[in-house]
């Protein structure tokens, strides 16, 4: 079985705002998994290297029963100018698995920075990020994502995105295009309609 990973951000400050999502989720999957509770993921091992310190870190935490290996590096959000839709109708990816070439193999095959994924008709995720469609005044998500994410677990528990059946259609009528991860907050949409493959 593959090993599992999170990737947290780790603030300027030090501060791991999603931790409480990220540590559920390991929870899931282990007990689904494992049929355990998940390895301690101290504090201490999440703290960044002396040198990262004062910017925001990407933490990569590496697991299957227990903690296999933590790696920083600083992070820099990268930069999405086109996207592209695909369909993959069997794709599944329950857990955060660390072997995603399939996942990967879609976006190399697509020439796109990123793609989204469709299945079954339905809008699921971005490869590498769930995805929030401005509509109208509206900030929606799909209802069926291949991974639910910890930021769109957040964001859904302050009631600032809402899940939605969404279909191709949806996204042509959308104003804007977001993705978001541990890493990426809501923010800036990705990329204009006219950048679209």
């Amino acid at each position: 079985m593959s090993r599992l990973f999170e990737t947290l951000r780790i603030e300027a400050d030090g501060s791991i705002p999603l931790l409480p999502w990220h540590l559920a989720r390991m929870e899931r999957s282990c007990r689904a998994l494992f049929g355990q509770a998940p390895p301690n993921l101290n504090e201490i091992l999440l703290q960044p290297p002396e040198d990262l310190r004062g910017m925001p870190v990407r933490c990569r935490v590496d697991y299957d029963k227990q903690i296999r290996s933590v790696q920083h590096q600083g992070y820099e959000a990268r930069s999405i100018q086109r996207l592209a839709l695909v369909e993959a109708d069997d794709m599944e990816y329950p857990h955060k698995f660390a072997e995603r070439g399939r996942l990967d193999g879609l976006r190399v095959r697509a020439s796109a920075d990123e793609v989204i994924i469709l299945k079954r008709g339905f809008l699921t995720d971005a490869s590498t990020a769930n995805i929030v469609l401005r509509i109208e005044d509206k900030l929606l998500t799909p209802d069926t994502p291949l991974l639910p994410g910890t930021r769109r677990a957040l964001l859904l528990e302050q009631g600032i995105i809402h899940e939605a059946a969404l279909r191709v259609e949806d996204i042509l009528r959308c104003q804007e295009v977001y993705l978001i991860n541990a890493l990426r907050p809501l923010g800036n949409p990705v990329s204009p309609l006219s950048l679209w493959q």
